[in-house]
């Protein structure tokens, strides 16, 4: 993002971080306006001096071509933020490099494609759920299926591990919670996330997350409400109700006092916590919103929808900072990397698009080139 004014400056923040990077010098009275080419790697900048400034800013996101094709795909961070985890339509879930982008591994044996997916805590377990019910425990470490913890036949679509990494949730299309004791590989005990589906809309659970203190869990369903549930006793708490349609994601900020949730109403929704009270709704988004994440310090909120853009606002005060365009096609699933300064954005345009935030001395060296 690039800001100027009245200093004869221009300055360039991290959109992702809201930190400053870079200051570029160069007018000699007000710079007047400022404009990103289409690509991003360019800034041009006009100034009361009489003169147009050209700025090699940045290069765009690295592009891994995940053959994703229509449906859900989701992008998933290990918890040191190494690994990238995407899926695709050939029924693979593929393990990425995340600072050079280098493919290292595939999981294969799949009967259907995968459509949700989550790293353990300690990053040694990778769980998935499939369109055809099925849970799948992958040991990282060694590379193979350690076991599949059964299938109902409903697509999973969503899926969380406890902080603890001992509790693993699946959310289906048939509204059912599964809870999971993933050490033992045992189902525990099974719950409704709702009686039916908002009319004319999509049904069933759409997204599921615990909160990072391991004392709730939050559901999306097709009802039109999100729900949170008390994660020791399994009691819901509360019913969030506002969206106008289906609620496709759901998010908790990172100090667990706040969650926020997306729908096809095309708006994002900020809930303060305990109470469940609607703080702010946030529009900009011209199609559904299916995909939501905080930034690891909570200042920032990041959307994805329909109209394939990702959307940046700034937490608390709503402020849309950035509007990020790249892919073609709707947006179903983003992730920030543990650090915060990776953003992952998966599209069934086939492509996941990886979002570096650029530092002072890489900005600094492309405009000494």
């Amino acid at each position: 993002m690039a800001t100027s004014g009245q200093d004869n400056t221009v300055r360039l923040w991290d959109a992702l971080r809201g930190a400053q990077i870079a200051i570029l010098r160069g007018h000699t009275n007000w710079v007047e306006s400022v404009v990103f080419s289409a690509d991003g790697a360019t800034l041009a900048t006009a100034s009361y001096d009489s003169t147009v400034k050209f700025w090699p800013v940045a290069r765009g996101p690295d592009v891994l071509t995940t053959r994703a094709g229509m449906g859900y795909h989701p992008v998933a961070f290990s918890p040191d933020g190494r690994f990238l985890a995407t899926s695709g339509s050939d029924r693979t879930v593929k393990l990425w490099d995340a600072a050079t982008d280098e493919q290292l591994l595939t999981l294969k044996e799949y009967t259907s494609e995968p459509s949700s997916f989550v790293f353990s805590s300690d990053g040694r377990i990778l769980a998935s759920g499939t369109q055809n019910g099925e849970v799948r425990l992958w040991d990282l470490a060694n590379s193979h299926w350690r076991e599949t913890l059964g299938s109902n036949g409903a697509a999973v679509r969503a899926i969380a591990f406890s902080p603890d990494g001992r509790t693993l949730l699946t959310g289906s299309e048939d509204n059912r919670i599964t809870i999971w004791n993933s050490v033992a590989g045992a189902e525990l005990t099974t719950l409704r996330a709702n009686a039916r589906a908002h009319p004319y809309d999509r049904t069933g659970l759409n997204c599921i997350a615990f909160s990072p203190d391991g004392t709730m869990f939050a559901t999306a369903s097709g009802d039109g409400t999100a729900k949170i549930w008390e994660a020791a006793t399994l009691h819901e708490l509360l019913a969030l109700k506002g969206h106008l349609g289906s609620v496709f994601a759901v998010a908790f900020s990172p100090d667990s006092r706040s969650v926020a949730t997306a729908g096809s109403d095309h708006t994002v929704k900020l809930w303060e916590l305990p109470a469940g009270t609607e703080m702010l709704t946030l529009k900009g988004h011209s199609d559904y919103v299916r995909c939501l994440a905080f930034s690891p310090d909570g200042k920032r909120l990041v959307s994805g929808s329909g109209d394939a853009t990702v959307r940046i606002w700034e937490v608390p005060s709503g402020t849309e900072l950035i509007a990020m365009h790249g892919h073609t096609a709707p947006i179903h699933s983003l992730a920030f990397s543990p650090r915060g300064d990776i953003l992952a954005t998966s599209s069934t345009d086939g492509t996941v698009r990886v979002w570096r935030a650029a530092t002072e001395k890489e900005v600094l060296s492309q405009l000494n080139e």
